[in-house]
């Protein structure tokens, strides 16, 4: 059975969560069974009993609390986590030698050009552009 430390937590905080609820419970019976009581000697033991089961329950709602905020951050303190257990690899078949292939093609000379030419405009498309900057004697027309 595997039992972490979040896990822990979240357990404590349930219980402490269900103590809260059993003396607020048992509190608020036993103030209201105080109130009713003719003798005053176990009227006020009654309903000081009830408030000390209210205060009781306000205290474990507190604790509860500070475990949500600073329970596994102390506790990760002093019990480091360890290394989890990871799967071993499985034994695969044995690797089979790959067909080459028979029809490849190899690749031929290609000439390479002495002069590369700069990319411009044709002369036909750059009649066509209009500027208002521009001359017509600029323009070479």
């Amino acid at each position: 059975m595997n039992i972490d430390i979040a896990t822990t937590v979240k357990v404590i905080i349930i219980f402490l969560g269900l103590g809260l609820l059993i003396s607020l419970i048992y509190g608020y019976r036993s103030i209201r069974l105080g109130l009713h009581l003719e003798f005053f000697r176990k009227r006020r033991d009654l309903i000081s009993h009830g408030w000390n089961l209210v205060f009781f329950a306000i205290l474990l709602g507190g604790v509860a609390w500070l475990i949500y905020r600073f329970g596994e951050p102390v506790a990760y303190r002093y019990f480091p986590p360890s290394p989890t257990a990871t799967s071993t690899p499985t034994v695969t078949p044995t690797p089979t030698i790959t067909p080459t292939l028979e029809d490849t093609l190899t690749p031929t000379i290609t000439e390479t050009l002495q002069y590369t030419y700069t990319p411009e405009f044709p002369l036909v498309l750059q009649q066509t552009v209009q500027n208002p900057n521009w001359t017509r004697h600029e323009l070479n027309v």
